[in-house]
Parts: C-alpha cells; sequence; structure tokens
C-alpha cells in the first residue's frame, strides 16, 4: 500500500527529491524555516547571483516547499519574499509521513 501510494506521486516526488539535491537548495529551505525572507536575503550568503539564485528558488517553489509573495518594502529591493507553506500538502505531506 505505501508503494502503491508513493508511486501514485512520483511526479511530486521527483520535484521533491530534486529540488532538495542541491546544497544551495536546502541552505535556502534551512533559512526560511526560521521565517520569511526578501530574496537578496537568501542570495547574499550563497556565491552565485541573484538571478541563479532566484532560479534555485523557483525549484523550490514547483515542489512546494517554498512559496512567494509580494511585498511593498522599502527594505527588499526585488519586493518580493519567500517562506516555508505552513500546511502538509503534496509532496511535503509525503516526506513528513
Amino acid at each position: 500500500m505505501i508503494l502503491r501510494h508513493m508511486l501514485n506521486q512520483s511526479i511530486d516526488l521527483d520535484h521533491l527529491f530534486h529540488a532538495l539535491a542541491d546544497p544551495a537548495r536546502r541552505a535556502m529551505v534551512e533559512r526560511l524555516s526560521r521565517g520569511p525572507a526578501p530574496v537578496t536575503e537568501l542570495a547574499r550568503p550563497l556565491p552565485m547571483s541573484l538571478p541563479a539564485a532566484m532560479q534555485h528558488l523557483a525549484v523550490l517553489e514547483v515542489a512546494g516547499l517554498v512559496r512567494s509573495s509580494l511585498v511593498r518594502s522599502a527594505r527588499s529591493s526585488d519586493g518580493s519574499r519567500l517562506d516555508v507553506p505552513s500546511g502538509k500538502t503534496g509532496s511535503t505531506a509525503w516526506a513528513n509521513t
């Protein structure tokens, strides 16, 4: 039964494992587990450009591990903030079982 459940969610699981396979993306998720953060804050400690960091965040969003929202703020240079979704849905629900 567990195997059948896993096979029914194989696309979600592929996205989840692909997203978590990269150390930079895991660092972003770890930082976001402490609360929302601007994209620039997430990119700052990583050895990559802001556009590259945004591509990594897009992978995390497709996997359902983060979500973005547009916030009008003087502190955020690009106006977007990311956080970890609070509900258990899709692949994150499977990972927590």
